[in-house]
This record gives C-alpha cells, structure tokens and sequence, in this order.
C-alpha cells in the first residue's frame, strides 16, 4: 500500500500522517468494510479524504481486473477452465456495454457542461428533448415525474383532485388493508419529488459525505475546490427548505414546517392568470442586472414556461439548466442560493435534481441517518461508501432523532384539531377515512388519561375539561400553556417498558400500532389537518397555529411506539400543573436504526478528530458486525511531541486530591483552592488560556464564590476574564471581544463550559489558546432517570452477552454501563481539549485538574497524541516550573 499515489494538490507531498490515512481509507473502502478513523484537527483531514475518494472513484471508472469466478469443482479441469473464460467474457461484454452507455450519458453532459464554462449559460438548442431516449435517440414513455410537465400546458390535476375540489380532503384510493410490518417499502411513503431524467448518467459508486453544520459541509467543499475533483467528477450539496428556498412568501414565513407545506401547496396547484401575471414580475424582479439583460433578449422564449406552477421559481427546463451548472462546478450552499437569485431558478429542486447523476452528495447528518428524509429526498444506500464527519456525537445524534416528547398540550390540541377536521368533512370522508380518524382520536383519549388521576371521577372531570380549551388561543395564552413550569414535589415519574405502557397504561389491545403509521403516511392526514387548520386564520396567526399543531408529534409518537420493547423506555411525567405533564419514548439502543446504513452500503466511515474511545461506536452501532472488517486508525499530530505538554494535575496548593466528583465539587474549600491553583498556573502562561467548566450551574457557582473570596479579581490582574453564557449571540460577542483582546498583546482568559458553542466548531489557534484547562470530569448527572435507565440498560446487555458467550474469552464487544457512562464523559473532554494546536507550528499545554485523569482506564480513552506524552503532577509548584520551561522553550525557539 506505500507504493500508492494519491492526487495530493498543489504539487506538494503530503505528511506521512496524511499518506497513512489516505492508504488505510483506500483500504477500506476497496475491501469494504467499516473505518474507524482519528485524524487531529489541523493536520488535514478533509484534504486526506477528498483525495482518497478521486484514488477511488478513478479506479471504478478504470477497472483494471475482473474479479475470478470460481467454477464448481466437481467438474474436469477443462470444462473448468472454457467455463471461467466464458464467464469472463460474458462479464466483459456486459461492463463494455455499461460503460458505452454511461459514456454517451456523461458526453452529452459535459457538452453541455462545457457550453456553460465557455458560456455562463446552457443554450435551449442544447438541451435534449426530455421525451426522447438519449442513447437510442428515440421516443420513449417513461414513468411522469414533476419534472416531466409539458413545458407549453398548465400542470393537469390529478384524478384525487378532480373528484376532490376541496385540497384538505383526503384522497378516495386507500389500500382497504394497511401493512403491519415494521419496515415499509419506499413507495408507501409520498415522495414530494423524483428525478427520471435519462439524459443524465445515473452514479451507482456514490460518495455520501455527511456532517453537522452547513458551515462545516461548506467548509468541505471550499476543500475540494482545492483538488481536481471538479475537472473529472461531480458533486451536489443539499439543504432544507429552509437554507435554500429563495421565493420570498415562502422563506419570510420563517417556519420550516410552515414553509415546507406553502412549497408543496405552491408546486402542486394551477395558478389562474392573474396570480400567473402577479408571479413573473416577482421571479423577474429578483433577477440581478446581467440575468435581466440576459432574460429580456429572450423573454419570449422564457416566459412561456417561467410559471407553469404556483412557484415562479420551479421551472422544469430551467430547474434542468441549474441541474447541470451545479454539476459543472463545485459550489457551496451559499453559492447555490446565491446562484439560484441570480437566474431566477429553485436551487432546491434543482440539487435534488442533482443527486443521481452525482459521484459525491454532501448532505447534513439528519437527512441521511432519518430514514423517512432519505427515502423522500431519493437518497440510495446499496454498494455507497457513507463518511460520517466530526462523528464524536453521532451515537447522541441518532437517539435524539428518534426520542419522542408528547406533551400533555399536543395531545389536547392533536384531539381538537382533528376532532374540528373530523366534523368539517365528516360527510365527505370515505369509511375507511372516518374509521381511521376514530381511532385516532381514541388512542390520544387514551393518551391523555394517562396525565389523569385514577380515578374515574377525575378522568371523567379532565376529558371535560379539555373540551373547552379553545383551538388556538392568543400568542400570551399560548406561551403561558406551554412554559416549562417550575418542577414541584408534586411532579411524579414514572418509566415503562414499551409493552407495560401499551398495554397496562393506554390499553391498546385493540390497536395496531403500525396499522396506524401507515395509515398516518399513506394518508398524509397530518399535512391535510395541518393545511386545514392553517388556513382558517391569518398570515399573522399561522405560525401560532403551527407552534401548537399536535397531529405531528402524535403521528411521530406511534412510529416510536413501534419500535421492539427492550431497547426502549416510556418516561411519564405526572404533574399537578398540566402543562409540566409529558410523556417521553426514550431511545436505549441506536442499533435499528443504524443497521440499515451498515448492512447496504459498501463501506461505513466515522471520522472526526476526536472521536475514541472506538469501542462505544461498535457495542452501540454494530455490535455484531465481522470484527475481522472493522479497521481503526488513530493518527498521531503534525506538529513535533515538544509542541506539546499535556497533563494530569491530581492536586490542589492546599487540596492533597482534587477529585471533583459530584459529591465533592461544590465543597467552598475545593472550589477556593482550584481558584488560587488556577492563578499560579496562569502566571507563566502568554497571551490567551481557556478553560472548561463541566455545566453553566458549576461555572456559577464557582465565579460566585472566586467574587466573594476575591480571587477573580486576583486573576484579573495577571488575565482578563471573558465568560462563555448560554446565550449564543452573546457567546459570539464575548468571543469577538477576547479575540480582539488577545491580538492587541494582552493576556487574558476565556471561562467555557463543556458541550457549549466554544467546545465544538470554534478553533483557539496560536496565540488564543496557549492552555486549555479541563476542570473537573464532565460527567452527565448521575441522578437523571435517563442515565440510569441508560446504564442500567447497558449493564443488562454486557450480562446477556457474558451468558451467551460463556464459553468464549473475548466479550469485550459488550460495554457495560460503567463504560457507557465514562465514555459519554470522555467524548466530551476529547472534543473540547481539541480546540486548540490548529498547524504544525502551533503549540500549546493541555492540563486536565482532576485526580481521576491518572486513572489508566481513562488515559486509553484519550487521543493518541495526548496520551503517548501524558504526565501526572501531584505538586503545583512542579507544574507552575514545567509549565514555565516549555514557554521559555518556545520564546528561545
């Protein structure tokens, strides 16, 4: 594998940490496989992956061996023999003719392509009829997608619409039986759209890239804009409505739910001429100065078409041309928005548009990991390579997606707004229709006895109760019936299994839970109550009315209630105040849900800078998984070991053992001894030091106290002190000012808290962070029911597995809860201590205070470039004199 060549820009060599990750990536990713790979913030991750998928994607273009067909060996050697060339041959002929029919796909592409690098824009006469079969240059039928509309005719309503005038009426053709299985065909769920388009090359070895942000998948793109990606291969960006939309009725309703269901309504209906007239001159006016001159030279051509919908914007042809400017050229999701004013074009559609003909799809986490939005957006798994970026938190991720809160007001509003539907329509509704919708409305009944007292009386009182609640109170009501009330004595939890509750609390004996999700989604009952319930109240009242739409966290409830039983809890909060009143299906296991994605694709990548311990993804995401196809891969740092001082300091100037436990942290004595540490530590340190605080509530109280005992004062003569708040436009600000602080030579320090906006995504490079200080372990609270389900359930799971593998040695692909719990700990510091040393020349100590960080255990949890020169302190003057030497190591350097 050293012998490997990697397209490495700039005509540069890469690091020989950057070589290592790019061959054990190729590796992987040519066998198959799952990766597990560490690589530090700023030794060129993203570069390293960029040129390992054009290695890749090159290869697949240019195979140079076909894999040997073994025959049977029963059979003489020379019928051996003619049958392995015949099967070759046959193997041959079948990838010529793929590759002849994907090459005059990808011809008349880039012929297009090219015409708009020479041009800036893609001619009519260059674009082939959508009718006619590229390949056989013959008229074909082919399955009707939105994109297909004849580009002269008004959008025909469907046979649904034409019986039904009325748009918030469900549709007549239902199934008379609906699925009971847990998993459902892509076809049971609507897709809002879908690309047929033969003229384009269909991508089979796909690249799907995830990550968080939208900063970060923009990030990567400006990566690959530094590589020749763009010259041989294509790629496309998605986005949310949200992020993309450009039709200003639509984005200044500034929900996404509100927003997402105006784009449906605006697409799928005809406009009469009026509102057709009313829409050109809004598309034309958002036209710069260059597409306006453009426009009006062509304007007979262009409007005959501009509005074939009641979006301006969603133009099949010119939804095609943006399709392939995307495809021509690298562009970020600002550029796409950007782009798409310019030409008057919906850079939405026309990404989707974009994703099959594309070799890499960069998306945000959520639209691959929720099923339901992968499905819609027409995203395929089968033989793809997934890379999982800055992964630390994709275990966290996944449980969240999946966590359903119902409160006890979304249930009182889902049964009102359904109810109200129900009337409307009741004698327009087919049975089936009604049947449904009953029952429905009796298992949120059921529901919401479950925030009842148990008598019978009170039951009776409470389902009187909720029927004079009004639909839609004023803004001040609402925000009054849906704060987070103040928890009381009076406050009761109570946590189910899945079976107990459906069967001991809301008596669903009669009910088929997945009977009622694929109705709920073959239906689309929500999106038609929703719309329904919209448009009852005014533009400034429909945002209250989405604020309080409960039919959607009701339908996401039952899909997690069809989940199995043993790798979830149901928490009950009872409160006398109803509004405190939830009930919470608390995801324990991400397994389900990720099995897929392992299963179908080719190879699985998590990737991050920080994201051991390694054993949490594989006993949570694929415990079961072929050991022997799990590669791991930590890389050591760019920068030299003298760079770098990394330390354990086990005790205070008067404290013997600074254990910061829960029990003990808030002792005042403790918490004064840190304070005077701390000084002593911050006097030899230049410029800027930052420190992490495990929660806002410890960083309270201990600023409370350094104030009383005038310590922050003390520490303010030798560092300014800037404090990271909740509130993240202050955060940026205080931020802003520390920065601005420190380039003006000055020292000063900036107080964070673990998991807050400065311990993921910001960089403290040079002179910013020259300590990075860990106070304590930031532990999760050792008392939070969810936890202790939690490690109870893990603790459950590593005893199953010892029983099942009594007879083998190895069970350490079972963690037990203990592990879960540090973990989950461990992730968090690893994450926040990464913040600084961004380059080779960088340089930096990290001092985590807390005596249980000399712990082996925990040492192993930490990255590979801490730990291989991790010391331990038991004295603060020793630190305060090592401290001292590397900096005046530094200055003499």
């Amino acid at each position: 594998m050293s012998e490997l060549k990697f397209p490495f820009p700039f005509q540069l060599e890469p690091y020989p940490i950057q070589q290592q990750f790019m061959e054990e990536f190729y590796k992987t990713v040519k066998t198959g496989g799952i990766g597990l790979f560490e690589s530090p913030t700023g030794t060129g991750k993203s570069l390293s992956i960029i040129c390992a998928i054009i290695k890749y994607l090159e290869d697949q273009n240019n195979p140079t061996e076909i894999e040997e067909i073994q025959p049977k060996n029963e059979q003489p050697s020379w019928v051996q023999e003619f049958t392995q060339k015949q099967k070759i041959s046959e193997k041959k002929d079948l990838l010529e003719k793929q590759r002849s029919v994907e090459k005059k796909q990808r011809d008349l592409l880039f012929e297009r392509i090219n015409q708009y690098r020479k041009t800036g824009y893609i001619s009519d006469q260059n674009f082939p009829d959508p009718k006619i079969n590229p390949i056989t240059n013959s008229k074909k039928k082919r399955k009707q997608s939105p994109l297909d509309l004849d580009q002269n005719q008004e959008q025909s309503p469907s046979n649904n619409e034409t019986q039904n005038s009325d748009p918030f009426l469900l549709n007549d053709t239902l199934p008379t039986q609906f699925s009971t299985q847990n998993q459902f065909d892509a076809s049971e769920i609507q897709k809002d759209f879908e690309t047929e388009n033969e003229d384009i090359p269909i991508i089979k070895n796909q690249i799907l890239y995830c990550s968080r942000t939208h900063s970060q998948l923009s990030q990567f793109v400006n990566e690959v804009k530094k590589t020749t990606f763009g010259n041989q291969f294509f790629l496309v960006v998605l986005a949310s409505r949200s992020f993309m939309c450009i039709n200003s009725k639509i984005r200044d309703l500034n929900d996404p739910i509100l927003i997402s269901q105006k784009c449906h309504e605006l697409i799928s209906k005809s406009k009469t001429k009026k509102q057709r007239d009313e829409d050109k001159k809004e598309a034309f006016s958002v036209l710069t100065k260059r597409s306006r001159q453009r426009t009006r030279s062509r304007k007979s051509q262009t409007t005959s078409h501009l509005t074939n919908h009641g979006c301006p914007f969603y133009d099949k042809q010119k939804i095609n041309y943006f399709r392939d400017e995307i495809l021509a050229s690298p562009m970020t999701v600002e550029e796409l928005v950007e782009k798409g004013h310019e030409i008057g074009v919906c850079p939405y559609y026309s990404s989707r548009n974009a994703i099959k003909s594309s070799h890499l799809v960069i998306l945000p986490y959520n639209s691959l990991l929720h099923s339901s939005t992968r499905e819609n957006l027409g995203i395929e798994l089968t033989d793809r390579v997934v890379i999982l970026d800055e992964s630390h938190n994709i275990i966290e991720t996944i449980n969240s997606l999946h966590s359903v809160v119902i409160s006890y007001w979304h249930a009182v509003f889902g049964y009102k707004q359904l109810n109200n539907y129900y009337w409307k329509y009741k004698n327009k509704l087919k049975p089936m229709h009604q049947i449904k919708i009953q029952e429905i409305l009796q298992f949120i009944k059921r529901i919401l006895r479950c925030f009842n007292n148990k008598s019978e009386e009170n039951e009776n009182q409470n389902e009187n109760e909720n029927e004079n609640i009004e639909l839609f109170p004023e803004q001040q009501k609402i925000q009054e019936l849906l704060e987070n009330g103040i928890p009381t004595e009076k406050n009761i939890l109570e946590i189910y299994s899945l079976n107990d509750f459906l069967f001991d609390q809301i008596q669903m004996d009669n009910m088929n839970p997945f009977e009622l999700l694929s109705y709920f989604r073959q239906s689309e009952i929500t999106k038609k109550v929703q719309s329904f319930c919209v448009n009852q109240y005014s533009k400034e009242k429909q945002f209250l009315v989405v604020q309080n739409f409960g039919l959607n966290q009701v339908e996401s409830f039952i899909e997690s209630l069809t989940n199995t039983s043993q790798n979830c809890r149901i928490l009950i909060t009872r409160s006398n105040k109803k509004s405190n009143s939830s009930i919470k299906f608390l995801l324990l296991n991400p397994e389900s849900y990720f099995e897929p994605i392992i299963n179908q694709t080719k190879a699985t990548f998590f990737v991050g800078g920080t994201i051991k311990p390694f054993e949490d993804f594989q006993s949570q995401l694929f415990p079961n998984y072929d050991q022997t196809k799990i590669h791991t891969l930590s890389c050591g740092h760019v920068i030299p070991p003298r760079n770098i001082m990394a330390t354990c300091l086990k005790c205070g100037i008067k404290y013997q053992d600074m254990k910061l436990t829960f029990e003990k942290r808030n002792d005042p004595g403790l918490i004064e001894d840190l304070g005077e540490t701390l000084l002593r530590i911050l006097v030899p340190v230049p410029f800027g030091a930052v420190c992490f605080f495990p929660s806002y509530s410890y960083q309270k109280i201990v600023l409370k106290n350094w104030k009383q005992k005038g310590i922050f004062k003390e520490i303010e003569k030798v560092k300014k002190i800037f404090i990271e708040t909740k509130k993240t436009n202050e955060s940026e600000k205080t931020l802003e000012k520390y920065r601005e602080w420190i380039d003006n030579k000055n020292g000063a320090l900036l107080l964070c808290v673990v998991g807050g906006k400065m311990s993921e995504g910001i960089n403290f490079t040079d002179n910013y962070a020259r300590l990075v200080i860990m106070i304590g372990m930031p532990y999760p609270n050792p008392k939070d029911p969810e936890i202790i389900e939690k490690i109870r359930f893990w603790d459950q799971k590593k005893m199953d597995h010892i029983k099942i593998n009594q007879e083998k040695t190895n069970v350490s692909n079972a963690s037990s809860g203990k592990d879960y719990y540090d973990n989950l700990c461990m992730r968090a510091v690893n994450q926040s201590i990464g913040r600084s040393i961004r380059h080779k020349n960088d340089y930096a100590v990290i001092m985590l205070i807390d005596s249980r960080y000399s712990l082996q255990n925990i040492q192993k949890k930490l990255p590979s470039w801490i730990s291989q020169s991790f010391l331990v302190f038991e004295n603060v003057d020793n630190t305060v004199q090592e401290i001292d030497r590397f900096f005046q190591e530094k200055r003499n350097f």
